[in-house]
């Protein structure tokens, strides 16, 4: 296993902490007996200081970009729990392979290798965000984790320290697509979507009811990004999307909306549909609903999805809705309608459990899945 060693010196597994009275950063490693704070003079033994907060210098490497971007989201919020965090995407990766060939990574998808990063950073970790390049773990001493999320995609890295599937569904595509490197990584976990509540949050109910909001991208522009099997998964979703269209009895926005405009939407909205396919469920616009006591009514495909969902304390008829066909989704108009659902109460409850959900949980989360690869 990998870990960061003080290399000249003892050469064993150093952990990084703060100060619980004064927040200065302070390195020991199992040797120590007794660890002392050089700015305020704390003394802790080796058993206090394993108990006090950790402090990890963190590689983030993916795009990073917008206020709702996953990776940016957990850089910002491992800032505020006191990482050190450095944002690295491809443009700026450029650098520090120079003068690597990048044609050859652009076209024919030679992996890049990560051990610059290494060395340029001396990180703790490097996290590796789906960014449609190849990388390789070439690192000598620090961890790799890779976070996987398009089902259809191929993987961007093949030999992690360890494997994060970001929905429920991608460590089964993972491995029918790459049973062999599947098979060599010891380390695979779950590390799903949050929300940022900063820019997912409640307004006043305009739009009674149940809204369905179109797709950004039509199934043949998804085709072209993410292959052929893509464009079949996101076609019987568009289908059922002109259905209920037909069907004329729920507010639908057909057109493709912006994200500015999305975001009013949800937040005005008292119930939306979420279709995320049969392999794209549990997707975003779950939390992002949540968090804006909109209520997800969410469209099921079997019963391995509704186990996932109560696992997760999405409960029908309480925090969101469930259906599976058509008229299942007329019977929830009809009980609306008759007051049987109050919409209200259920995008309340949601709203407590996207509390769970957000970026700050996500953040924690990754730490803790890291330091899993340190015991």
């Amino acid at each position: 296993m990998k870990y960061k060693q003080i290399e000249k010196s003892v050469g064993c597994l150093v952990l990084i902490k703060r100060c619980k009275h004064c927040q200065e950063t302070m390195m020991a490693d199992p040797t120590s007996t007794v660890v002392l704070c050089l700015k305020c003079g704390t003394q802790y033994t080796y058993q206090e200081y394993l108990e006090l907060q950790s402090f990890y210098k963190i590689v983030l490497l993916g795009k990073h970009a917008g206020e709702n971007n996953f990776t940016s989201q957990l850089g910002i919020h491992l800032s505020k729990m006191g990482h050190d965090v450095h944002h690295v995407n491809k443009t700026n990766m450029f650098k520090y392979v120079h003068p690597y060939d990048m044609t050859e990574c652009e076209q024919n998808k030679k992996p890049i290798p990560l051990r610059p990063l290494e060395y340029v950073y001396s990180p703790d970790f490097i996290l590796v965000a789906q960014s449609y390049l190849r990388w390789e773990n070439d690192c000598e001493r620090t961890p790799v984790i890779y976070h996987h999320r398009e089902y259809t995609h191929f993987a961007d890295l093949l030999n992690p320290d360890m494997l994060l599937f970001g929905y429920p569904c991608r460590e089964e595509s993972y491995d029918m697509y790459h049973p062999y490197e599947y098979s060599k990584i010891k380390h695979k976990r779950n590390l799903f979507n949050g929300v940022n509540p900063q820019v997912f949050f409640p307004k006043e109910k305009t739009f009674k009811g149940i809204t369905q909001i179109g797709w950004s991208l039509e199934p043949w522009r998804f085709q072209a990004v993410n292959g052929p099997f893509a464009y079949y998964v996101i076609e019987e979703q568009d289908k059922f999307a002109k259905e209920v269209r037909k069907w004329g009895q729920i507010r639908d926005f057909e057109e493709p909306v912006d994200m500015e405009h999305y975001k009013e939407l949800i937040r005005t909205c008292e119930a939306v549909i979420v279709d995320g396919g049969a392999l794209g469920w549990y997707t975003r616009r779950v939390f992002e609903l949540s968090a804006c006591k909109t209520v997800p009514v969410i469209r099921i495909f079997f019963q391995k999805q509704l186990d996932f969902y109560k696992k997760e304390g999405l409960i029908d008829g309480e925090n969101c809705l469930f259906f599976k066909t058509i008229e299942d989704l007329k019977d929830i108009v009809d009980n609306i309608e008759s007051r049987h659902f109050n919409l209200k109460e259920i995008g309340e409850k949601a709203y407590e459990w996207s509390k769970d959900h957000t970026y700050v949980k996500v953040a924690q989360k990754l730490i803790n899945l890291y330091e899993e690869l340190l015991k």
